[in-house]
């Protein structure tokens, strides 16, 4: 992959800058295509859980957040999302937290209790067939998005949001909202992560052990229909009966 297609495929304000480019409307960051070449190769060359309208809940106390919560995920969407809301990648619509992608593949994100109320759109988006590392941090006064390791919006956000005892993952209660593609190392803190953190967690993934890790699905089983949880609650979950999910690297 080349500096140019990874510049095509990041939002114009997060790209890679040649050293003659005019930079009066753009940001410089210091990324380069071996640094999301290293996070999309571990990735690619593992089994990823895939979802099309297939849906899973994650029930525990440890998910009733109220103040600052960090989700982070590997994505690989396959088809545009449809309604108007966007689809789940994980969280609790009627209720709480949740992180969504938009028509257009923005990242959106949700608090319900937390001001300004409604969804938190992403400047840049995720290319379609393509695996992209996207993160919501929210932390007591504002929500960051990220893509790739780097930072895409920052939103004034205040107030103390919902605290939910279940997140859906892939889907809207199973009935809608549904998430067309793969996931990847999906992992939920109870802590506002740093772009540091964030970068470290897309480049060298987790143990498990982290601190403030409330979960941590890898994903990668390669088969059944059970994600296992490799933090420190191990709360695994089971695929609703009768279906699976599709495995695929």
């Amino acid at each position: 992959m080349t500096q140019a297609h990874i510049n095509s495929i990041l939002p114009i304000k997060n790209r890679v800058l040649a050293a003659d480019e005019d930079t009066t409307f753009l940001a410089h960051y210091d990324l380069n295509e071996h640094d999301v070449l290293r996070g999309v190769k571990s990735v690619g060359e593992s089994q990823a859980a895939g979802f099309d309208t297939t849906y899973i809940k994650a029930q525990g106390q440890q998910y009733a957040i109220s103040d600052k919560v960090t989700m982070a995920a590997w994505v690989y969407p396959t088809a545009v999302p449809t309604g108007d809301r966007g689809a789940i990648i994980i969280g609790k619509p009627a209720g709480g937290y949740y992180f969504t992608l938009d028509a257009s593949f923005r990242l959106s994100a949700y608090w319900h209790g937390k001001t300004p109320a409604g969804y938190h759109n992403s400047v840049g988006a995720c290319p379609l067939n393509e695996w992209t590392h996207v993160a919501m941090v929210w932390g007591s006064t504002e929500l960051k998005l990220y893509i790739n390791g780097i930072l895409d919006s920052t939103i004034a956000a205040t107030g103390v949001g919902t605290a939910p005892t279940a997140l859906d993952i892939g889907s809207e209660n199973g009935s809608n909202r549904h998430f067309k593609g793969r996931i990847h190392s999906l992992g939920v803190w109870a802590q506002e992560k740093s772009i540091q953190d964030i970068k470290a967690i897309m480049l060298n993934g987790l143990s498990g052990n982290e601190s403030g890790l409330r979960a941590f699905w890898k994903m990668n089983e390669g088969e059944g229909p059970i994600l296992r949880d490799a933090s420190a609650f191990h709360q695994d979950i089971t695929h609703e009966p009768n279906k699976t999910f599709s495995w695929s690297t």
